[in-house]
């Protein structure tokens, strides 16, 4: 028995092992399943089942007809030729041979005619969705049947929540993590026929909801009646989501200048809300009010400089009326310096004056709107012509119609301009002479000829003027300048704000010395000029601006931003000006492709020393300025003739040419330098014969010089100083073109001689500025204009 349990127990371990050993069989595995395709009637329909179905373990896989009829299956290729339009149900069964069988179904929709798939236009399409937002894409328009069939739009495989509702896909990306998802879409008609697309959908990182600016209460403001009061916004307002915000007044007195507030109260005004609105252009907007109020007048002073002309001597005399509102305030007469002076000037109706100017024998000036602000003395120079025709009548030449746009044609709101130009329209109507000419000029008085800084000018009533603003920023005066044929004059001021959005990420260029590009250059000249450059005519003399008949102005000199320095380009140049060195006042705004002003004001004296500094401008933004040098203008002198005078008769054949310089021998800038020519002319009986001194026979007449403070003030010669060979100078005769050939002048003979070049010079070279006083200069040798010789003294030659 016992022999029986263990033969019994060997036999269980051997088939366990064996059974152990041999590893299961599996069944083969279907793809895709199940399956559904078009058929039509009486068309044989094949469908290739030979990569529809693997077996696991490698065994070839047979594949019969489990349920349906009328189709069989060769080579792996399944047959079938429909008789009537219906759907047929087939089930496949797939055998290894070993037991292992699995089943699939095969659906055929079977038509009378062809039966088209439905077409994508695409196919693939992409979206963006930021996470949290729905997404929305419309298939309608997507997808299309060529046979007009009913179009059912699905998602095949994962859906990741998204659903399609009516051909269009709708997707919560709520829960959905960033990033790029793809979605199949499965376009099936009403007979079975489908096509596929997919859509490609990027899910961004989620939006923030836009904030609106935060803005701190702003305060109240009180002020005097023309005292300009301001608040710096960007100091109250801030936008959570880093958005630029927009400031613009809904109410209420003044204006928004860049990111200010400001307000120049006119008049007397009690308490009035300002209302303001800040904006950050995506929806987000705030408004703010608070009370600003000038309940208190104001007080100002007014110093007007009258000359004849710009640059030219003072006018003396003249009757100054000082209006408001059509009524006299004030009158005062210039004094002998053109000068006259209005203290403690109430400001409460208005700030804005009228100034009538009149004199006997002078054409009348009528300025209109001359602004005064309270704690201040307004400078204020301005000309006066000499009447062309006759007396004038009325005390205003000309009623003025106008209009100011910014440069693209559009009102300004607050007489606010934030464009680099404006145009100005106006219609002018004179009232008693004829019309002759305007002018208009942004920041400065209209001028003329080389004296003047860039503006506008017209011959006919009709004013249209596109003026540069592009250089200043602010409370800025632009004037408009009528003339009539008498040389009447009116001028009208209007006020406007040029506002400015502060650059950023600049390199400011600080202005130097032209000299430092030019050392040989000058960087000031200082010019007094008899013979005058008349612009505004008259012949009073003035013991303190230039005398009579004469021109006192100044030219200053900068070098010009340039691209080696490594800064950024200024929008303009502003320019100060001192009378002791130390208290600098802005004189000129000067766009930034000019490097010279010229300045003609009538508070400059001979012998008063000036300092001049230029600064760069940019939006928002002033360079500390440099001091560019300083200058003491030379008074005019005078030449006192010695021989041979005018009217001298039995002069010597060999005459001694002598004169004296009467003027100073220097000033603090250094030792006086008189420079001069000499010409004789013999003109009574031979044709056109005239002599000069000079070094070569193909050169020009040579100028020579004296400085009185080591040599005199005395020139003298012989005439044959001046004739031998030997000498470096020698008389030359340029008509001829020949050497003068006698030691002589020639007896019993009429001659003139005269100087066609005199004039003063005082270099300073510590820092490279030069005075002029120019005499006479027949041949504009140094460029300034002609002035004639005074006199050319004739005389007669005796025998000997």
């Amino acid at each position: 028995m016992k022999k029986y349990f263990l033969l019994s127990l060997i036999v269980l371990l051997v088939l366990a092992f064996v059974f152990s050993c041999t590893p299961l069989n599996k069944a083969p595995v279907w793809k895709d399943a199940p399956y559904e395709i078009s058929g039509t009637v009486g068309v044989l329909l094949e469908f290739d089942l030979s990569d529809k179905v693997s077996d696991p373990d490698g065994d070839p896989v047979s594949i019969t007809i489990v349920r349906g009829t009328g189709a069989t299956i060769e080579n792996g290729v399944f047959k079938f030729t429909p008789s009537e339009a219906k759907t047929y149900t087939f089930v496949l069964e797939a055998s290894d041979g070993k037991g292992g069988k699995n089943t699939a179904t095969l659906v055929i929709n079977v038509s009378i005619v062809p039966n088209n798939a439905p077409v994508w236009s695409a196919s693939s399409y992409t979206g963006n969705v930021n996470k949290g937002e729905l997404f929305i894409f419309d298939l309608s328009d997507k997808v299309n049947d060529p046979d007009g069939d009913e179009v059912e739009v699905t998602i095949e495989g994962n859906t990741r929540g998204a659903t399609i509702e009516g051909k269009v896909f709708k997707w919560n990306t709520s829960a959905i993590t960033e990033g790029s998802y793809s979605f199949l879409l499965k376009a099936r008609d009403s007979k079975g026929a489908f096509s596929y697309a997919t859509l490609e959908i990027s899910v961004q990182p989620a939006v923030i909801p836009n904030r609106p600016p935060v803005v701190l209460p702003l305060q109240n403001l009180s002020t005097k009646v023309g005292k300009e009061v301001s608040i710096n916004l960007k100091d109250y307002v801030s936008d959570p989501d880093g958005d630029a915000v927009q400031i613009t007044k809904v109410s209420g007195p003044g204006a928004i200048v860049g990111t200010k507030y400001v307000w120049f109260p006119e008049t007397l005004m009690n308490e009035t809300s300002v209302t303001l609105k800040f904006s950050d252009g995506k929806g987000g907007e705030v408004t703010k009010t608070f009370k600003v109020s000038a309940t208190i007048p104001g007080t100002g002073n007014l110093t007007i400089y009258i000359t004849d002309y710009k640059s030219g001597p003072a006018t003396s005399g003249a009757t100054v009326k000082l209006m408001k509102n059509g009524s006299l305030v004030s009158e005062q007469t210039t004094d002998s310096s053109g000068k006259v002076v209005f203290n403690n000037i109430t400001l409460n109706t208005t700030t804005d004056f009228d100034i009538i100017i009149s004199k006997n024998g002078y054409a009348k000036t009528y300025i209109e709107g001359l602004r005064l602000k309270d704690g201040e003395t307004i400078e204020f120079e301005t000309q006066m012509r000499v009447a062309k025709l006759g007396p004038t009548s009325s005390d205003k030449p000309f009623e003025l119609e106008y209009v100011i746009l910014d440069e693209m044609g559009r009102e300004l709101v607050d007489n606010v301009v934030s464009t680099d130009g404006i145009k100005v329209l106006g219609t002018a109507t004179s009232t008693e002479y004829t019309f002759n000419l305007w002018y208009v000029k942004v920041g400065g008085v209209p001028g003329a000829g080389t004296l003047t800084n860039p503006r506008v000018i017209g011959y006919s009533p009709a004013i249209s003027a596109l003026s540069s603003v592009k250089e200043f920023e602010g409370m800025v005066p632009v004037y408009v300048d009528l003339y009539d044929q008498n040389d009447n004059r009116y001028e009208k001021i209007i006020y406007l704000y040029v506002s400015r959005t502060p650059s950023v990420a600049i390199t400011p260029y600080i202005v130097e010395k032209y000299t430092n590009a030019v050392p040989t250059g000058y960087n000031i000249l200082a010019y007094t000029r008899r013979g005058k450059i008349e612009y505004y005519g008259g012949k009073t003399p003035s013991p303190t601006v230039a005398d009579k008949d004469q021109n006192l102005y100044v030219r200053v000199y900068w070098r010009p931003w340039y691209s080696a320095s490594g800064t950024t380009q200024p929008k303009a140049y502003k320019i100060y000006r001192s009378f002791d060195g130390t208290i600098f006042e802005p004189v000129a705004t000067l766009p930034n492709n000019v490097y010279t002003y010229t300045d003609y004001s009538a508070k400059l004296e001979p012998n008063k020393k000036v300092w001049y500094a230029v600064s760069s401008v940019y939006d928002g933004y002033e360079t500390p300025y440099s001091v560019v040098g300083s200058v003491i203008p030379l008074p005019m002198f005078d030449v006192q003739y010695i021989s041979p005078v005018n009217g001298s008769t039995n002069v010597p054949r060999d005459p001694e040419f002598s004169w004296q310089f009467v003027g100073p021998t220097s000033t603090p800038e250094g030792n006086v330098t008189y420079i001069y020519d000499i010409w004789l002319y013999d003109l009574v009986v031979n044709d056109f014969c005239y002599y000069s001194i000079s070094r070569a026979l193909d050169g020009s007449p040579s100028i020579f010089g004296i400085t009185p403070a080591t040599q005199g003030n005395t020139v003298s010669f012989k005439f044959s100083d001046f004739t031998s060979e030997s000498e470096t100078y020698r008389w030359v005769d340029f008509v001829a073109g020949t050497w003068y050939p006698y030691d002589k002048l020639q007896a019993n003979k009429t001659y003139e001689w005269g100087n066609e070049l005199l004039y003063a010079r005082v270099i300073d070279s510590s820092d490279r500025t030069v005075a002029y006083a120019i005499h006479t200069d027949n041949n504009n040798y140094l460029g300034t204009g002609k002035i004639e010789t005074d006199m050319y003294h004739r005389f007669v030659t005796g025998e000997n």
